[in-house]
């Protein structure tokens, strides 16, 4: 069934809702599903996404091109099956992909006489990546890789924590920790304590912290520059320690062909940022979601284009440079 103009508005979680995407949409079928309705708004072809583009009322909405461009980017994740979409209505209520627009739309009233809006569409939108999809996407060995985090972190607990845990599981979730722990003991990182009742850190497993640590150290030593640029525009320099620029730390470790999972879970790891998790590190451990959370820097991150940045990396190569030759 077609309407005259519906008028689409979407929020991102908790988002004020004057703060919407919003982009009036003429001559529509509305017995489109959701999903498809999504597709004609945030296509996968480039060529299609500059045409939506020129529609946008960047006029009444001057950053709809930036939301546009955030979203395009959220929906082609969710494509691929690199992050979890889930809709709602406004009151919260949630929305299959697969219902109809019809079903959804109502009328749009308060409209000014020269505006042909007349049904409008509101949906919130909440997203969360799933960065060991991305990684299994990429190639990566996607149990490999989830395992030998959850060994790191288990590790970083004991050690920093001197949590220990018992070697006879009293419950389902010691026995999912007692499954990771069990190779680490084999290989002589986690040992029984004196008592022989509780397993903790050894010192070769405290050994094997220091030497993540220490790899942690020397990305930040080599990229954290890349953590907060401005780039150049005009006559104005690239400028790093900016205060509000790009983190462009990701694709650059992609562009150096550097593991950027397992770079961002080491920065984690070496920044604290586990340590809001000590109350609840058993449960955390083994969950996907944990590690998720961990490394989702990897894949929501800041990008530029590939000649800003390699004009980027050359302003940093030569300022790196000049330091050196003032020391």
């Amino acid at each position: 069934m077609t309407q005259g103009t519906l008028r689409v508005n979407l929020t991102l979680g908790d988002m004020a809702p004057e703060e919407a995407f919003t982009i009036d949409v003429p001559r529509v079928e509305t017995n489109v599903s959701v999903v498809d309705l999504i597709d004609q708004l945030f296509p996968p072809s480039v060529a299609d996404i500059d045409a939506v583009r020129l529609r946008l009322d960047t006029r009444t909405y001057p950053d709809l091109p930036e939301i546009y461009d955030m979203l395009s980017g959220m929906f082609d994740h969710w494509r691929a099956g690199t992050s979890r979409m889930t809709f709602r209505t406004p009151a919260g209520a949630d929305v299959d992909p697969a219902l109809l627009v019809s079903c959804l739309v109502a009328p749009e009233s308060c409209q000014e006489a020269s505006s042909s809006v007349d049904r409008s569409l509101q949906l919130v939108l909440e997203n969360r990546f799933d960065a060991l999809a991305a990684y299994e996407l990429d190639g990566g060995d996607r149990e490999g890789f989830a395992g030998w985090m959850r060994a790191c972190a288990l590790i970083y607990f004991l050690d920093k924590h001197r949590f220990v845990l018992p070697t006879t599981p009293s419950d389902d979730l010691y026995a999912e920790l007692l499954r990771v722990a069990n190779p680490l003991v084999d290989r002589g990182l986690i040992a029984p304590s004196p008592g022989g009742n509780m397993l903790e850190i050894s010192e070769d497993g405290r050994s094997f912290i220091g030497e993540l640590m220490d790899e942690a150290e020397a990305y930040i030593d080599a990229f954290d520059a890349f953590s907060d640029v401005s780039p150049s525009r005009g006559q104005r320099p690239v400028e790093f320690a900016a205060g509000s620029g790009f983190d462009l730390r990701v694709q650059v470790f992609d562009a150096q062909s550097i593991d950027a999972y397992r770079a961002v879970f080491l920065l984690r790891l070496y920044d604290g940022s586990l340590d809001g998790f000590r109350s609840e590190w058993r449960k955390c451990i083994p969950d996907d979601d944990f590690l998720n959370w961990i490394i989702e820097p990897a894949v929501d991150h800041d990008w530029i284009d590939d000649d800003e940045l390699a004009d980027i990396v050359e302003a940093e190569a030569e300022l790196r440079n000049a330091g050196d030759a003032v020391s």
